[in-house]
């Protein structure tokens, strides 16, 4: 597999890693006490749903599963660990809530974090300008994201807003190698 010489930001920006050194540069987190107690009334309200909490280095907790949560970590190739809430190590850095039918994920953030504060704290990390970066977006919650962004790409099967946000668009789909086409794209500008 190919593996990441530069740090990635995950979990919606709240997680800036970095895969050569396995170590986390910045993470953003929940209060433990205050999420715990909204997972704890959402079951109860909600007995069916499926919640996971990402904590520590983004490894995913099943605190409560489901066919939706069972689904999202297939669908994902996720490894997740099974547990009771109370062994979730702290630095919990998102709650995701999933719930039936057509896959409804509905997540808690830390407050003021989001993929485009990912950009900017790994940008002011690496002491490199935000104005050179580049991202790919497909949904709705990347338009923070390519607004901040340098360069912003979308792929083609992406909703007609985030394509309008967008200085291209790729011809294929994000099934069909979206990304790949556009790094090849930009390899062949380049050389």
């Amino acid at each position: 597999g190919i593996r990441l010489s530069l740090p990635a930001i995950s979990c919606n920006g709240a997680l800036l890693y970095d895969f050569s050194t396995e170590t986390v540069l910045h993470r953003s987190t929940l209060n433990r006490e205050q999420a715990t107690m909204a997972i704890k009334d959402i079951l109860n309200k909600f007995p069916r749903m499926g919640v996971e909490v990402m904590a520590g280095n983004g490894e995913m907790y099943v605190i409560h599963a489901n066919e939706t949560t069972h689904a999202h970590q297939v669908d994902e190739h996720l490894g997740s660990i099974a547990c009771p809430i109370d062994c979730v190590p702290d630095g919990w850095v998102k709650v995701v809530f999933a719930a039936d039918p057509n896959n409804i994920y509905l997540e808690i953030m830390p407050g003021g974090v989001s993929k485009a504060t990912g950009l900017q704290d790994l940008c002011a990390l690496m002491n490199k300008s935000i104005k050179n970066t580049i991202v790919i977006g497909d949904y709705y919650n990347d338009l923070e994201l390519m607004r901040t962004a340098g360069h912003a790409v979308a792929v083609a099967n992406a909703p007609a807003e985030v394509k309008a946000t967008a200085d291209e668009v790729t011809t294929c789909t994000c099934a069909e190698g979206a990304v790949g086409e556009y790094l090849y794209a930009l390899i062949d500008r380049a050389t």
